[in-house]
């Protein structure tokens, strides 16, 4: 669970320090994966790459249309609280990031 949290603050902080319409679309990648092909982040409005998902979402990167990044960036902390009552305190991140992404057309 602390290293959760630390990423969700990770993930905030890197939000945080994009300028405001500065971009459309932003890419949003762990450090700790190494990643064995170019990533077009041109391509969809909304894509979890279909990797670690463990049968939900992965948590480890997500590309697209900066209003969906920043609900997959942004809404964590604030949704904790209903996520764990919907799914009896389960705050798996893969199960958590399926509950946040719920109204993105996500791919």
């Amino acid at each position: 669970m602390n290293n959760m949290i630390k990423e969700w603050y990770s993930v905030e902080r890197v939000w945080n320090s994009t300028k405001p319409f500065h971009y459309k679309r932003l890419g949003l990648f762990r450090l700790d994966v190494q990643y064995q092909e170019p990533i077009n982040i041109s391509h969809g409005d909304a894509v979890v790459p279909n990797f670690q998902h463990f049968g939900l979402v992965n948590d480890r990167a997500f590309y697209g249309l900066r209003k969906y990044a920043k609900i997959w960036a942004t809404t964590r902390f604030s949704q904790v609280e209903a996520q764990a009552k919907r799914n009896h305190n389960d705050l798996r991140a893969e199960a958590f990031l399926h509950y946040i992404l719920r109204d993105v057309p996500y791919v």
